[in-house]
């Protein structure tokens, strides 16, 4: 038996990648390798469509500006790392940088939520893994505890249309998408402040611990055995704000665990797009 590499296909070579037809026994199999700066990133199909984060960050930064978001460099989460010189880009690993996602805010876009400033934006998404598509959803941040939120996932566009389309016509697209993004940032907001309304009940408590969220991520209020009384005096959205807050915090927890979380969380407690 015999494994070897074919002819590089990729034309990201100048960002340092390479994607090399799997052979064996002198015959296609139909998968390729992706290489990232020497670094095996995984085997996948040959139709698998590769955008680089490198290139994904340059039209997001331009699309971003275009619809007046801002790089937000503060963006700090337990578990992810900075990515290089770009301090509004996440990653799940430095070496083999699989996902990414850059985030970015409105200026000045405050909303107040039960006595405390929610700062509102986008964060744009992608993969070299095939693990995700490349998308944007809904960012919010609460600055009180440093404490960030990923709403929503949505494809951007197929990316077999960036091989065939301009730079200016791809930064264009995502400027368009970003718009659309953005105009359900309201409802995401109308959303935390009936939570802010909402005191927690029984049937929540029994609805999150029945989801998969991580009782890791779950306040000790809730997991007790017998509730006190008082914790129904407390409201949902300070609720919501204990359990994203571990979520984000958790540095044993990578990135696609804190997307997965969320979302559940999302699901339980209706706050979705």
């Amino acid at each position: 038996m015999k494994i070897e590499f074919g002819e590089d296909l990729s034309r990201w070579g100048d960002y340092g990648y390479q994607e090399l037809p799997l052979i064996f026994n002198g015959e296609p199999t139909g998968y390729k390798a992706i290489i990232r700066r020497g670094k095996l990133v995984n085997i996948l199909g040959q139709g698998y469509v590769l955008l680089p984060h490198e290139y994904a960050i340059e039209i997001a930064d331009q699309a971003a500006e275009l619809v007046g978001l801002e790089p937000f460099s503060r963006v700090k989460v337990w578990g992810l790392k900075k990515f290089g010189e770009h301090s509004h880009v996440l990653v799940d690993d430095l070496e083999i940088p699989r996902q990414m996602r850059a985030v970015y805010l409105l200026p000045d876009a405050l909303e107040p939520i039960d006595g405390e400033e929610v700062h509102v934006g986008v964060d744009i998404f992608n993969s070299i893994d095939g693990s995700t598509a490349f998308g944007a959803s809904i960012f919010t941040y609460r600055y009180v505890c440093e404490n960030g939120v990923f709403i929503g996932k949505e494809s951007v566009f197929s990316l077999r249309k960036i091989h065939t389309k301009s730079l200016n016509d791809v930064i264009e697209h995502l400027k368009y998408r970003l718009t659309q993004v953005m105009e359900r940032a309201p409802e995401v907001l109308e959303t935390y402040r009936r939570l802010a309304e909402q005191k927690i009940t029984e049937k929540l408590i029994e609805r999150i611990k029945k989801s998969r969220l991580s009782r890791k991520v779950l306040p000790d209020y809730i997991t007790v055995e017998e509730v006190s009384p008082e914790v129904f005096n407390i409201s949902q959205w300070e609720l919501y704000n204990d359990i994203t807050e571990a979520i984000w915090h958790n540095v044993k927890a990578g990135m696609k665990t804190k997307t997965f979380q969320f979302k559940v969380l999302h699901q339980v407690l209706g706050v979705s797009l």
